[in-house]
């Protein structure tokens, strides 16, 4: 048969939300999700209703929007915190370090996590925190004298 070539996608993890370019979209769009923050929905539409001058008590303007805006500008603040967080904590597990057995010389070398790829040789120790799922082929014990 044809030898199948196979995609594997790398061992980097990414656990954040955003992206500098994509927070704008993405925060609006789950901060006036119906299904999520009704609240914020009602307070859009009840600003909306205000605009009309007819109906309105507020001579037209949209004073129900200061509110709101404080909301999401504290609700902005929180996921920037929060999704930072998830990018140093990424950017450090990602550049962990382990080793991993080169094919050519058949010695261990020194590789960053986000590095490890399928098929890889991963030289676990005792205790040490394991880089990717593996599954385990040997395991050494301690001699006793």
């Amino acid at each position: 048969g044809l030898p199948q070539e196979y995609s594997f996608c790398n061992n980097s993890i990414r656990t954040y939300k955003y992206e500098w370019y994509t927070f704008p979209g993405k925060f609006l769009l789950e901060e006036f999700n119906p299904r999520k923050k009704i609240a914020n929905c009602y307070f859009l539409t009840i600003a909306g209703l205000q605009c009309i001058q007819p109906i309105s008590n507020t001579n037209g303007y949209p004073t129900v929007l200061i509110p709101l805006f404080v909301v999401l500008v504290v609700a902005a603040v929180f996921k920037c915190l929060e999704d930072l967080a998830r990018h140093r904590a990424d950017k450090k597990a990602n550049s962990s370090k382990t080793e991993v057995l080169d094919r050519r010389t058949l010695i261990f070398k020194q590789v960053l996590w986000s590095e490890v790829a399928v098929g890889d040789f991963v030289r676990v120790r005792s205790r040490e925190v394991v880089p990717a799922d593996v599954v385990v082929f040997e395991v050494s014990l301690c001699v006793q004298h």
